[in-house]
């Protein structure tokens, strides 16, 4: 196999990757960046949070944080995040990124999206955000001419490398052709978990697979129970597209058939609730009313304000033929963002030396058992960053350089037990039983045909294997909070609430949970 050797690795090309390996380039390494395909910061509508507003401050901001994330935010964690989002958000415009302005002010346009207190969204080309976002980042990078920088597209991960005490790089796919990739550190940003579902509003490759090659060489997983889905997905003919939050806070409704709208019965904010609210209470109506989707109705809102701030929503209606002016979108729940991963400390480190983790797949802590709304983007910019600058000083602090390779045998779950389905199968099985609505009967059943045998190969392995952690957790934990939702254990459990579940490998390979007390 051909090798090439860098100080700082970054596996993923979204928001937290290109954060991580601009901030490592800045502090002076060497930086090789895999890219797979568009990451899911491309997907991303509702822009970026952060206390910009003349009445707004980084401490309500960790307010609402906290409040969204039901008791199981690591405090710290959204206090960095909160204070860090402003001079953030002037990082990102310093490389390049043009956030929307308003026409009166000239400063950044502020939109109020569910469970903020205050509006505090910014966007940059509407809902559009992610898209123009990382097409802005990309093009500092290209322009840059960075010698110290190497960036290989269509190259995925196959595994990770390890010595006996620390990361020491991976074997990937380059566009058919296997590569090792030596490196002193190594960042993995490689997205959540929520492709996992068959409906989804994820990129396809956000399937899981750097979380389990993390668990694979050691690292610990936290929160994999946690799967929040974004109420407000397309259920139309076709496949499922994203309706960012921000519509909502601009007035949209969401209503039956008959026009009625039902939130308020749950949640006296109604549209304006928590995602994880919203999902339950459109779950329990479609359940109980067995239709396939509710609506969102727009048609009272101001034709220009849509077409404006909304460019998105209206190219996406277009294509399907609905004119949201006249006809009520068919909406309904689907897998969104994953609050789980890979356990890291403030700087992005993880169990294992020199393996870092960022943005989606690493389990910072700040979003606890629901993400607030538009803090994915704030995430994966500030802890990118931190991950980058740690990895870079604690490298150069070493002095040592890079000129060679040594690491073991691919760790990997024993074959023999484990239960092999087709891709579609499990992901379908995952939504059924694992999905917005859970119970102890429709876990154990998904779990029952997450361990049978059927012929399948190493992707559908890897998604049988994450499966059956999201239902076993979801299993053990008996409560409802947040994105986990178990309709016969219908409130929070105080227990719960001091308790997270970890998955970490035994002497023999094999994934092993338990609980410990949760870090505040």
């Amino acid at each position: 196999m051909e090798s090439l050797y860098c100080d700082v690795l970054v596996i993923g090309s979204g928001l937290a990757g290109i954060s991580a390996a601009l901030e490592a380039l800045l502090n002076g390494v060497s930086v090789t960046i895999l890219s797979a395909q568009d990451a899911s910061s491309w997907y991303a509508q509702g822009g970026i949070a952060a206390a910009f507003g003349s009445d707004d401050e980084p401490s309500l901001h960790e307010k609402d944080t906290i409040s969204a994330g039901i008791g199981l935010c690591n405090r710290e964690a959204v206090k960095i995040l909160t204070n860090e989002g402003g001079e953030t958000i002037k990082w990102l415009v310093q490389h390049g990124v043009k956030f929307d302005l308003d026409a009166e002010t000239k400063g950044p346009a502020l939109a109020l999206e569910a469970a903020h207190g205050k509006a505090r969204v910014l966007h940059a080309g509407g809902d559009d955000s992610g898209r123009n976002i990382m097409l802005a980042l990309q093009k500092y990078m290209e322009n840059s001419k960075e010698p110290k920088l190497k960036i290989l597209h269509k190259t995925s991960i196959e595994y990770l490398l390890r010595d006996s005490e620390e990361a020491v790089g991976a074997v990937v796919d380059a566009d058919g052709e296997r590569l090792v990739i030596g490196a002193r550190a190594t960042i993995l940003a490689t997205g959540g978990y929520a492709a996992a579902y068959s409906r989804t509003t994820n990129a396809s490759i956000t399937t899981g697979r750097g979380i389990l090659e993390a668990l694979r060489v050691g690292a610990t997983l936290v929160d994999m129970e946690f799967v929040q889905f974004h109420p407000t997905t397309f259920a139309g003919k076709g496949t499922p597209f994203l309706i960012t939050e921000a519509i909502r806070g601009a007035g949209a409704y969401i209503c039956n058939t008959d026009g009625v709208r039902f939130l308020f019965e749950t949640d006296m904010r109604g549209e304006l609730s928590p995602r994880a609210v919203v999902s339950k209470a459109i779950a329990e109506y479609l359940s109980q009313h067995q239709e396939p989707y509710v609506y969102l109705d727009t048609r009272h809102l101001n034709v220009n304000l849509i077409e404006e701030e909304f460019p998105g929503f209206m190219s996406r209606l277009k294509e399907v033929g609905i004119d949201p002016f006249k006809e009520l979108v068919p909406i309904s729940p689907a897998a969104h963002y994953t609050m789980g991963g890979i356990l890291t400390d403030l700087w992005g480190q993880t169990s294992i030396k020199g393996l870092y983790a960022a943005g989606e797949c690493a389990r910072t802590g700040v979003h606890g058992a629901n993400r607030l709304a538009s803090n994915s983007l704030l995430e994966a910019a500030v802890f990118g960053r931190r991950a980058g600058k740690h990895a870079a000083t604690h490298l150069l602090e070493q002095g040592e350089q890079v000129d060679g390779i040594g690491y073991l045998p691919r760790w990997s779950v024993p074959t023999e037990k484990s239960a092999i389905l087709q891709a579609n199968e499990i992901k379908e099985d995952l939504l059924q039983y694992a999905g917005v609505l859970r119970n102890e009967a429709g876990l154990k059943q998904g779990l029952d045909i997450l361990w049978e045998d059927s012929p399948g190969n190493e992707d559908t392995r890897n998604l049988q294997e994450l499966g059956r952690m999201i239902t076993t957790a979801a299993l053990l934990r008996q409560e409802t909070r947040g994105a986990q939702v178990r309709t016969d254990f219908p409130k929070e459990d105080e227990l719960w609430g001091n308790q997270e579940i970890r998955f970490e490998l035994d002497s023999e390979g094999w994934p092993t949970l338990s609980t410990v007390e949760r870090e505040t």
